[in-house]
């Protein structure tokens, strides 16, 4: 009986039958090969299943529409985990912003005075400022530090999500948070 066939072997066939072959039998492999995995990923992140479900669909769609932007087909897994990874931590994102701008919305109407509403203008224009020096962060530091603390994913949750080691994460966010720091002070924002 010949030996199963590697994951990089795997990656490349399930890669050609993508782009090459005959593509809905490809889709298919792909979801049966990988669904549990970027489903397991997803449901980390996010802790919720219903969630966790949708994003794995985005994710193997848009896997499945971008296959020819794989620069290594023998990292098929890989490059799934880090489009699951992105589009998690876009969710928890999406999801923290609409939070706190129903919040704000709800806070201003109660409130009339004009010192709560530049308040209000303060804060945001904080928010703002937040999120261009995330922006600022390579991709790694800014995925690391949403995880953590936007998030609030242990070290260890955060690994398992991007098949690094723990130190190497916590690392990644030590290094992240003074130049997060030096950002916000440039932009008039007390951390």
């Amino acid at each position: 009986m010949p030996a199963p066939p590697d994951g990089a072997a795997v990656d490349l066939e399930i890669y050609e039958a993508l782009l090459h072959g005959d593509p809905e039998a490809g889709f298919v492999r792909l979801v049966r090969q990988y669904g549990n995995v970027v489903h397991t990923l997803c449901y980390r992140l996010l802790k919720d299943r219903a969630r966790a479900e949708d994003v794995m669909q985005e994710t193997f769609m848009k896997a499945y529409e971008t296959i020819d932007t794989l620069h290594d087909p023998k990292r098929l897994r890989a490059w799934l985990n880090s489009i699951a990874r992105n589009k998690s931590i876009d969710l928890l994102r999406a999801e923290k912003r609409a939070n706190a701008h129903g919040t704000a919305i709800a806070q201003s109407a109660v409130v009339d005075a004009a010192a709560p509403v530049l308040e209000a203008l303060t804060r945001h224009e904080e928010r703002r400022a937040l999120e261009d020096c995330l922006d600022a962060l390579t991709p790694e530091k800014r995925d690391a530090v949403l995880g953590r603390f936007f998030a609030h994913l242990e070290y260890g949750e955060l690994a398992a999500a991007t098949g690094e080691n723990a130190d190497t994460v916590r690392i990644r966010v030590g290094r992240a948070m003074p130049e997060l720091r030096d950002c916000l002070e440039r932009k008039g924002v007390k951390p």
